[in-house]
């Protein structure tokens, strides 16, 4: 399909247009000088980002060339209007100056001391707590499990409160299946155990999932703070707070249970770890850096790979100068600690597969989703799935093959730069244009600490390139890479040309708050689910309780992705107050008379997601006596 897109240049009025097949071989140019050419253009720079030196001309003119070349790929100027803003305030400011009262403010906050700087953590962890549900409910997101993953991570923070990896199989096996369940041979959630892990304490202290979700991602903004703070100066970690609480992508995960924030988290506190070792080089550094990388391997383990493990290498780099026995120590104390992380999945994965070396969710795919892997090369897909579920089948057949068949249409180039990479740009910035910014500081990143960091940049889209399924907040955890390179370039433009160095950071700083949703009278919509939301409300006014709610569903006439069958409340599906289970048609005796001997006073009520209707049924111990004296034939 042949396609124009116009690239409009900043300054110039004349307007080129380019064919889709000639526009995709200059990104890829663009993009390959990006990755690769980019760190030996600046090989004349000097390694410390903080020198006075200023980069030549020529270098910055390539540096813009190559930003305003990505941008224009992901041209966004209509639907920003933010940009507008920004540009006129960063020209009143250049005409006008900058007080000198700001001034004396800004140098104030530049360098602040250690207790003040966590002192503005904490303000900012509260300020973003505060402001991230204000902004949900603005939105009218709801705050209760949604997705398929935020059930499964729930369920598995349950057993994992309760001191279990995994329960045993139930005797209604099938009546329990669902989406991301194992329910065969034993009753476990597939995923990694390190996001439930941080939901164990909200289930001891009885806090609701979204409070616990909140409390972590405005952590993250504390923590933007701290990293950059110590990378740069104060001004410019308020502005990297600022920059992470306007990304789209954050405020969605917020209120959900979903492993991108806390893999994000782990990031950080590993950053900001790493940097203390680098000043003062101890053992408690590196027992923080192995516990913050262990749990970040059993909580993403391919975002680890790219963005922990650079940080593992810098450090051992770090480490060359140093006396033989000190590396070993540090290396040591680091893998010691990351140990009882590692254990835990392996542990998990033996109780669950049979063998440590294969994981659940590797297992479950191969038994569910044929084809959805990590891997190289086109994915061979199957017909249907091998589950006895019909919305597994109904999931891999209408939602995982046409994905996987439309990345196996795609070339590899096309899979990197526009489905892999742009869309992390996206996820990781509340705007395209700061990508030119982004170029210029690939001209600064000459310290192993920041090589480490914006390595994400580059690996998080590379490695889902190997992974068929994509969705568009993968990439935030590339965020501190890609926010770091734009400060980087900022301090280098302000370095280059003083004068326009405040007007720039003033903004970024209005692009940032103009990107927040509220003031541009939009709403963020990350995800809804009005059957789940029907669901649930219909079950806290049910009549009777303890109960039991079947589940009826029709293929073809049923919302697929709001799968309702989730005990995520208890850690054994007989502890909830109401359980919920699939319907299973004429196979319901099994599941009456079992509740008959064990629990007679549970309700039974048959909830249709066709027509959303709850009908009553009756207790367990009179719906097992009628299916008894009904004829065997009968049953």
């Amino acid at each position: 399909m042949k396609l124009e897109r116009r690239l409009t240049w900043v300054g110039i009025v004349q307007q080129t247009t380019f064919k889709v097949h000639a526009w995709d071989t200059l990104a890829t140019l663009t993009t390959a000088i990006y990755c690769a050419g980019m760190p030996m253009l600046s090989a004349d720079l000097t390694a410390d980002a903080n020198e006075k030196e200023p980069v030549q001309t020529s270098l910055l003119a390539i540096a813009i060339f190559i930003g305003l070349n990505l941008f224009a790929v992901r041209f966004d100027l209509k639907t920003h209007p933010q940009y507008y803003a920004a540009a006129i305030a960063g020209g009143l400011t250049f005409i006008f100056g900058t007080s000198r009262r700001v001034l004396k403010m800004i140098d104030s906050i530049r360098h602040p001391a250690e207790k003040i700087k966590w002192l503005i953590a904490a303000i900012l962890f509260v300020l973003s707590a505060r402001y991230f549900l204000l902004s949900a409910s603005l939105a009218e997101r709801e705050v209760f499990p949604k997705m398929h993953d935020e059930h499964m991570y729930l369920l598995q923070a349950q057993m994992l409160a309760h001191g279990h990896l995994w329960m045993p199989q139930h005797e209604l096996a099938d009546f329990f299946d669902s989406i991301l369940v194992i329910v065969k041979p034993v009753y476990a959630a597939p995923y990694f155990p390190g996001t439930a892990l941080f939901y164990v304490p909200g289930i001891w202290l009885n806090i609701a999932p979204w409070g616990t979700s909140v409390l972590i991602t405005a952590a993250i903004i504390g923590m933007f703070y701290i990293v950059i703070t110590e990378l740069f100066d104060g001004f410019s970690g308020l502005l990297a707070a600022l920059l992470a609480v306007s990304l789209s992508e954050i405020r969605g995960l917020s209120v959900m249970v979903m492993s991108h924030t806390v893999i994000l988290l782990l990031l950080l506190m590993t950053i900001w770890a790493f940097l203390r070792w680098q000043r003062t080089p101890c053992l408690r550094w590196a027992i923080l850096i192995g516990i913050f990388g262990g749990l970040a391997a059993i909580t993403r383990p391919p975002d680890a790979v790219c963005v922990i493990l650079p940080i593992g290498l810098a450090m051992l780099w770090e480490m060359r100068k140093l006396p033989f026995r000190s590396q070993r120590n540090f290396v040591l104390a680091a893998l010691f600690a990351a140990l009882p992380f590692l254990s835990l999945q392996l542990i998990l994965d033996k109780g669950t597969t049979g063998s440590i070396l294969r994981t659940p969710i590797a297992q479950y795919a191969d038994d569910n989703f044929p084809g959805f892997s990590l891997g190289v090369g086109p994915r061979k897909l199957a017909d249907v799935s091998r589950s006895s579920l019909p919305q597994m089948r109904d999931y891999y057949q209408q939602f995982l093959r046409p994905a996987m068949r439309e990345y196996n249409s795609d070339g590899p180039i096309d899979t990197l730069f526009n489905k892999r990479f742009m869309p992390a740009v996206e996820a990781s910035l509340p705007g395209n244009l700061l990508i030119v910014l982004a170029s210029i500081g690939l001209l600064g990143i000459r310290t192993p600490a920041n090589i480490a960091i914006v390595s994400g940049s580059l690996l998080i889209p590379l490695m889902y390139s190997f992974f068929p399924i994509y969705l568009k907040h993968y990439g935030l955890i590339a965020s501190p890479a890609f926010i770091l390179l734009a400060l980087t370039g900022l301090e280098i433009f302000k370095r280059k040309y003083s004068p326009v160095g405040m007007p720039i950071f003033i903004a970024v700083a209005v692009l940032a708050v103009g990107s927040l949703p509220e003031l541009r009278r939009t709403r963020d919509s990350f995800l809804t689910a009005p059957y789940l939301a029907d669901i649930n409300a219909k079950i806290a006014g049910l009549e009777h309780k303890p109960s039991v709610v079947l589940f009826r569903y029709e293929s073809g006439r049923t919302d697929l992705h709001e799968e309702p069958v989730y005990n995520w409340d208890v850690a054994w599906p007989d502890d909830a107050p109401v359980i919920r289970a699939q319907d299973r048609g004429n196979d319901n005796f099994r599941i009456f008379s079992y509740y008959a001997s064990r629990q007679p006073q549970r309700f039974f009520y048959r909830y249709d997601r066709t027509t959303t209707e709850l009908t009553p049924l009756g207790y367990a111990g009179d719906l097992a006596g009628v299916i008894n004296k009904t004829p065997a034939t009968q049953k």
